[in-house]
């Protein structure tokens, strides 16, 4: 089967994506992934190792969306005009029709009507595919009228009224517009996505990761032949990092789309069961989580300690990924100044947070130096394992502010283990089941500060490091990629029966 992989950003390298991709392509599927640029240009390219081919495409903001406000004038000034131009055209139709039929002459005014809103669809309709492109810069309202007829008469009216708003209403217009900008971006993200996938012909399968992407779905429904996998990483209604008004735009997104997804993944049994309650159209959920391959652990080349300028005898709590908000990172930090000195932490990623963490690490005075927080870049995946295979710990902090952190599973739940590295964590309710289940880790409360991480660490024995360093062997020995991947498999041979029977 032709699988296209699709993923709402530039994250070809993400390790659940390659996985997938890989399994597929090593069973005989033609598997490519399709992802948007970082740099606003198309890029092709072969991930190395495994053959998988690679499509990047751009996408661009409007012009008129420079500001908030430039974005509401606009919107409004457009969607007037083509009220205006259609309804001069309905008159002058209308007009020259009265003069033929003088009779006609008490029922114009509805005739202007009726041929005024006839207009204006006929002229959103005409060139569907070119108006998404070049609508969709001008206004959010006029792209939307191009897949929902019935939606564009809302918001012109909306759009209209807006015009008569006074000056007091200016916050909450601002707001709105700044969700419709952002609206409008994860639209043009679908669209771009849809569009590159579908110049290359058209897929047996389109595997949806996330959710922006999944805006595309409706898209490639069009053809009724092609199946549509929506791989769900997280609960988007609840992320960390989004407020209200995201968190119910993200729900809408999921609500919208889920009666075009014909299966369905997730990542642990408790994302499973809310998405179950939440959406019930959406098909039952084939559980695959991110457990890694289990790999031969290499011998330890002391790269880590190196780049960090760190002794080699120094026990490192090292953090991999993304410095994001709501990741315990700032009482990580703080954590450094109460450890003994043979410990250090190595924060190897990137993200927003960097420079405050940076600035809660100089403040402090550490005992045994300024070597005691260590930043180091983010590596290659495929490089991961040797680096991650010179700690003493791993760290995954996660606050427990919402279903989403509460029922995580992230990669490095298994990023650690596999590189023989027991785990530090919070003891939230998936993570806690995988830590008590296979004795892998180290569980700080759900309300934890530096202080608590600093004594869950000096607790922490030498033995009972190694016992937890041999349980991390075992627990990739029986939960690892191959545990999953054929429910991943099931999936896909189910589509190919469908196809057969179909084709009979």
């Amino acid at each position: 089967m032709n699988v296209a992989m699709i993923v709402h950003n530039a994250v070809s390298h993400d390790a659940r994506v390659i996985k997938e991709a890989e399994t597929l392509s090593q069973h005989g599927h033609n598997v490519e992934i399709h992802g948007i640029s970082p740099n606003g240009e198309k890029e092709q390219f072969t991930l190395p190792g495994s053959g998988l081919r690679v499509f990047l495409y751009d996408w661009k903001i409007p012009a008129t969306a420079k500001t908030t406000a430039q974005l509401i004038t606009t919107g409004r000034v457009v969607t007037l005009l083509m009220v205006a131009v259609t309804s001069a055209i309905a008159a002058f139709v209308t007009t020259v029709v009265s003069s033929i039929i003088p009779a006609i002459n008490a029922w114009l005014p509805f005739f202007v009507l009726f041929f005024g809103f006839f207009a204006t669809l006929v002229l959103l309709n005409l060139f569907p595919a070119r108006a998404q492109r070049v609508w969709a810069q001008t206004h959010r309202t006029i792209a939307n009228a191009v897949d929902d007829i019935a939606n564009t008469v809302v918001r012109i009216v909306k759009s209209a009224y807006g015009l008569l708003r006074t000056a007091k209403s200016k916050p909450q217009e601002v707001r709105q517009s700044e969700e419709h900008i952002r609206n409008q971006r994860f639209k043009l993200i679908a669209d771009a996505l849809f569009e590159g996938v579908a110049s290359r012909g058209a897929p047996d399968v389109v595997h949806v990761h996330d959710h922006v992407a999944l805006m595309a779905a409706k898209h490639f429904k069009t053809v009724p032949r092609i199946r549509i996998v929506w791989d769900a990483h997280e609960i988007y209604e609840d992320l960390a990092s989004s407020d209200l008004e995201r968190a119910e735009a993200n729900a809408l997104i999921v609500a919208d789309n889920e009666k075009f997804v014909d299966g369905f993944i997730t990542i642990n049994e408790s994302i499973a069961r809310f998405y179950a309650e939440r959406y019930p159209k959406l098909p039952s959920a084939h559980v695959v989580m991110n457990a890694s391959r289990p790999m031969e652990l290499p011998e330890y080349d002391y790269r880590l300690h190196d780049a960090a300028n760190l002794p080699r005898e120094r026990k490192i709590l090292l953090f991999q990924g993304g410095f994001g908000p709501k990741r315990g990172l700032q009482e990580l930090v703080r954590a450094a100044a109460k450890l003994d000195t043979q410990w250090s932490i190595v924060l190897m990623g990137w993200g927003n947070l960097e420079s405050e963490l940076r600035e809660i690490a100089a403040a402090q005075e550490c005992e045994g130096g300024k070597d005691r927080v260590v930043f180091i870049p983010g590596v290659p995946q495929q490089e991961l394992l040797e680096w991650t295979r010179g700690a003493s710990l791993g760290a995954i902090l996660y606050e427990d502010i919402g279903l989403n952190h509460r029922f995580c599973t992230p990669n490095k739940l298994w990023e650690y283990p596999v590189a023989g590295v027991p785990i530090l964590c919070t003891n939230l309710v998936e993570m806690a089941k995988i830590i008590e289940t296979y004795k892998v880790g180290f569980l700080l409360p759900r309300e934890f500060d530096a202080s608590d991480i600093a004594n869950c660490v000096k607790e922490i024995t030498d033995d009972a490091l190694v016992t937890a360093q041999n349980n991390c062997g075992q627990f990739i020995a029986v939960n690892n990629w191959d545990t999953y991947s054929g429910k991943l498999l099931a999936l896909y041979d189910n589509f190919a029966a469908q196809v057969e029977r179909t084709s009979v």
